[in-house]
């Protein structure tokens, strides 16, 4: 998470040294969103604005890619509720996975970890199509049924064989 309260920079370069130092194959980053039943929301008044939270995840989005060019790297339904283009851009910035929301429209409401998550309401078919008509507008392909591993772990596994 991106934007915490107290995070500092030095603590967001320190998450990009982790995640070389332990080879990790694939990172979600995306913004914090404050939700108000959590300890943290009492320091609302301390967190980042939206815009400047979503400004440093892109850049630890960017950055990490010029790191560590062959993992998975997520463009977060956090990126599209703190901004409607924000699953693109992070796609833009280097994030090379989407996940859709296929959980079951009726136990949605049962995970909303954070307020006004996008796309609650889509049903997981209309989701599929909306993914594939914003990746097209920004010149990328959604690939379906393709495997999902990273040319990293990729690469770790069979040479561990």
């Amino acid at each position: 998470m991106v934007g915490l309260p107290f995070q500092t920079l030095d603590h967001l370069a320190d998450d990009l040294i982790f995640f070389r130092n332990k080879d990790v194959a694939m990172v979600g980053m995306g913004p914090f969103i404050p939700h108000p039943d959590t300890p943290l929301y009492q320091y609302a008044d301390q967190i980042p604005s939206p815009e400047e939270r979503m400004r440093l995840t892109l850049k630890m989005i960017a950055i990490l890619r010029l790191m560590m060019p062959e993992i998975n790297m997520v463009a977060a339904t956090a990126n599209e509720t703190v901004d409607p283009m924000g699953r693109e851009t992070a796609i833009q910035a280097g994030a090379n996975v989407i996940m859709p929301n296929l959980t079951p429209n009726a136990y949605r409401e049962d995970y909303l970890i954070y307020p006004d998550k996008a796309c609650v309401n889509d049903k997981p078919e209309q989701c599929r199509s909306c993914l594939d008509l914003r990746m097209k507008a920004i010149h990328h392909e959604v690939l379906y049924n393709a495997w999902g591993d990273s040319v990293a772990f990729t690469k770790r596994t069979q040479s561990n064989s």
